[in-house]
């Protein structure tokens, strides 16, 4: 029985970690895109 709920917390802690992996990995992904796409303005307003 003590081993069944140490499964079910170690699987909710993991779930909750991925879950936090996978918005991170939003996160990340959003700003390489700003990033890319403020990078021509950028360049564009130091060539002025």
């Amino acid at each position: 029985m003590n081993n069944l709920i140490k499964e079910l917390i170690l699987t909710s802690f993991h779930n909750q970690l991925s879950e936090k992996a996978k918005e991170n990995a939003k996160a990340v992904k959003k700003l390489e895109e700003a990033k890319h796409s403020s990078l021509p303005y950028l360049i564009s307003m130091k060539q002025k």
